[in-house]
């Protein structure tokens, strides 16, 4: 419903069954065991709703939640056969969630783009203690410079953290640090298809896990060349 120019609100209820495959779990946790098993989700149950706008021609915003109910909700455990692989963990009963999100945007004629985002989530799990490596809360910020159409730079940070694991050999739960990264690329288009770029991962070389006993690299430093048809 537009409230007025440049407010409106949403709302709506909805549910669907979550398609899952093999491959999405793999890109969210690479570490799978051999003969993962994977089953659909079913959203039995959402109420959303939110704000958003525009502050100036310049500044835009948004909020909103989340209140869910889901069945069949993929968690991650550390194979209790082997630590160093992962098992996925269904809770077949209804896990409610809510989430809480926002953002703010800055928007220059394109030369200067900043976008802050924040989540936060809820479980209340059913079957399973704890909703296995999912995180409470993740914070994120990028700003993209362009330079003369040619030069652009782009610093990416976010953090994140409320995530839960459990360790069989000490029969216990962990939570693991919160973390902090900090990226930048640069890329200089040569032309229109053609362009090369450097790219500087976990800057401040933190060590951290977002799967238990899987810490991250440290600093990484990457160029290359971009080709585009």
């Amino acid at each position: 419903y537009l409230l007025s120019t440049g407010l409106e609100v949403h709302a709506g209820i909805k549910g669907d069954v979550d398609k899952l495959t093999l491959r999405e779990l793999v890109n969210e946790n690479p570490f799978m065991a051999q003969n993962t098993r994977v089953f659909n989700g079913y959203n039995t149950f959402e109420f959303f709703g939110g704000i958003s706008g525009t502050l100036t021609s310049k500044i835009g915003f948004g909020a909103g939640l989340s209140i869910a109910n889901y069945n069949n909700l993929p968690l991650y455990l550390n194979d209790p056969a082997s630590s160093g692989q992962f098992i996925v963990a269904y809770d077949q009963g209804d896990v409610g969630v809510f989430n809480l999100n926002a953002r703010l945007s800055y928007n220059n004629d394109e030369k200067l783009r900043i976008s802050l985002t924040g989540d936060y989530w809820g479980y209340d799990t059913d079957e399973q203690e704890e909703a296995w490596h999912r995180p409470n809360y993740k914070l994120g910020a990028v700003a993209v410079y362009s330079l003369f159409d040619k030069l652009r730079f782009e610093v990416e940070a976010h953090t994140s953290g409320g995530i839960d694991a459990f360790d069989f050999q000490a029969n216990e739960q962990v939570e693991l640090d919160a973390f902090f990264d900090l990226n930048l690329t640069s890329e200089y288009l040569i032309s229109n298809q053609f362009s090369v770029w450097a790219r500087m991962n976990n800057i401040l070389a933190k060590e951290y896990e977002m799967l238990y006993r899987y810490p991250v690299r440290g600093f990484q430093f990457m160029i290359g060349a971009s080709y585009r048809f």
